[in-house]
């Protein structure tokens, strides 16, 4: 259950464009539960994050990874 409180929280704070906030959730969750690492959505938020932030290399490479390797995935068409 917390694993999916700290997604629905990092997905709620992209809807309110607060970046910084998203950032530091999601880096917390993905340091917390190692296996969030490659959660699709939580790279999706993490890359939407570090755009909102200005880091527009990281944030592209990250959001990148996502069509690379899931071209089939929601997230890789957004």
């Amino acid at each position: 259950r917390f694993v999916v409180a700290h997604c629905n929280l990092s997905a709620a704070l992209v809807s309110l464009s607060q970046w910084k906030e998203c950032h530091d959730v999601t880096l917390n969750a993905m340091n917390q539960f190692p296996q969030l690492r490659s959660n699709i959505n939580m790279v999706y938020y993490i890359g939407l994050s570090r755009i909102g932030m200005g880091d527009y290399n990281e944030g592209v490479r990250l959001l990148s990874q996502i069509v690379q390797n899931h071209p089939g995935h929601f997230h890789a068409h957004k």
